[in-house]
């Protein structure tokens, strides 16, 4: 509601900014490319960090979310996607890639794409993951000016969110058996 407020108070020139249009069906490939490319990436920096920082980083796994919904039925599987996958995407692409590109646009998309992925990764408040949501940050914001669509970076943090929520755990023991087909896999 703040975010949406502040667009409000910065006029129908900002509103334009934002991008918030569906993708193309042209963009379909790319964004598949986009998804892939994000959540191997991120994967791959979660390996190493877990690596390196094994204790404090599995302290933010996103296990603590999904131990609840053990056993349960599709219901807290649905509330657990739209709690944690999709709410925070939408709201974290409104705000980063939507308001901070947008306003820092006119120091050029350069300029517009590091702040964003530099506040996405700092409002996590974590120094071992801040590599994994900076890269995020990075791809996210170069989706959404590839496509020219927020919904598109939107669609894909969902995908990224939710492949977090539900098989991080399985990264993160590939990484703490160390066993290089699977990593290479």
């Amino acid at each position: 509601v703040p975010a949406l407020f502040y667009c409000r108070l910065r006029g129908a020139d900002f509103a334009a900014r934002l991008r918030l249009r569906l993708p193309r069906p042209g963009h379909a490939l790319y964004l598949l490319y986009a998804a892939i490319f994000l959540i191997g990436g991120s994967a791959l920096i979660s390996m190493g960090m877990y690596t390196l920082f094994p204790e404090s980083f599995a302290a933010g796994s996103s296990e603590v979310y999904t131990n609840f919904a053990r056993n349960a039925g599709i219901f807290d599987g649905l509330y657990l996607v739209m709690a944690f996958a999709l709410l925070p995407a939408v709201t974290e692409e409104l705000l980063f890639r939507g308001i901070v590109a947008g306003s820092y646009e006119t120091m050029g998309v350069f300029t517009a794409v590091l702040v964003s992925a530099l506040t996405f990764a700092m409002s996590h408040f974590s120094f071992v993951r801040f590599p994994v949501y900076f890269f995020s940050g990075l791809v996210l914001a170069g989706v959404m000016y590839a496509t020219r669509s927020l919904t598109a970076s939107m669609l894909i943090h969902t995908l990224n969110n939710a492949f977090v929520l539900f098989l991080e755990k399985f990264i993160l023991h590939i990484a703490e058996k160390r066993s290089i087909s699977m990593i290479l896999f």
